[in-house]
C-alpha cells in the first residue's frame, strides 16, 4: 500500500488510478475502547484493518503498514528517519520494533520468519492508543512437509483482544494445511 494516496469521492487514487473499496465494518463497544474490523481492497490486493506489518525493501527503506495507512522510514547509521517528517518514530531493540505515531499511539512489532500466511514477517504484537485502549494480537502456526521431507511453517493472525475485555476471533477459509496448495485458503479470511 502506498505511503501517500489521494483518493477522490469515487474511491480512485488520483496518483495511481487504482480503485479502493472498503468492506462493511463491524464494531463492538465504543469507538474509544471497543474493537472493530474492516477490509480495504486496493486494486488486486486487500488488507485487513486489524493487521499491522513492517516491510523491508532490501536496501534501507522500512514501511510500517498499520490499519489503512503506511509510513516509510530509512535506516542509516542505526537510526530510522521518517521519509515524511511528520513526527512519527521507529526504533529497534532486539527483535522488537516500536513505532510511535505523532498522536502518541504506540505499536510494537515482532520480527518473525515464516514461509506463508498473513503474518509471515514482522507483524504487530501490541497497539496502545493515547486513550489507554490497548490491543494484543494472537497468532497461530501451521506446517506441512514439502517434497524434500522438510517442514514448512506459516503463521496467521487468529484473534485480537483489548484491555477492555473485547475479543475478536477471525475465521478463515480453511484451518488445515496438508500441502503448499492449502496455504492460500489457510491465510484468507
Amino acid at each position: 500500500f502506498p505511503v501517500r494516496a489521494f483518493t477522490d469521492e469515487n474511491g480512485v487514487d488520483l496518483l495511481s488510478g487504482v480503485f479502493t473499496a472498503y468492506s462493511p465494518g463491524i464494531r463492538i463497544g465504543s469507538e474509544e475502547m471497543g474493537l472493530g474490523y474492516v477490509r480495504e481492497v486496493r486494486g488486486p490486493i486487500f488488507r485487513d484493518g486489524t493487521m499491522g506489518t513492517i516491510g523491508f525493501d532490501g536496501t534501507s527503506t522500512y514501511t510500517v503498514a498499520l490499519g489503512g495507512a503506511s509510513e516509510a522510514f530509512t535506516l542509516s547509521g542505526g537510526a530510522f528517519t521518517p521519509v515524511e517528517q511528520n513526527g512519527s518514530t521507529l526504533s529497534l531493540s532486539g527483535t522488537t520494533y516500536t513505532y510511535t505515531k505523532r498522536d502518541g499511539t504506540v505499536a510494537n512489532f515482532e520480527t518473525a520468519n515464516f514461509a506463508f500466511g498473513n503474518a509471515k514477517g514482522t507483524s504487530i504484537a501490541t497497539l496502545t492508543y493515547p486513550s489507554g485502549r490497548s490491543l494484543t494480537y494472537h497468532y497461530v502456526t501451521a506446517s506441512y512437509t514439502n517434497t524434500s521431507g522438510q517442514p514448512v511453517t506459516g503463521r496467521r493472525l487468529q484473534s485480537v483482544t483489548t484491555n477492555a475485555g473485547y475479543h475478536m476471533k477471525l475465521s478463515y477459509q480453511s484451518d488445515a494445511v496438508a500441502s503448499s496448495s492449502d496455504t492460500g485458503a489457510w491465510a484468507k479470511t
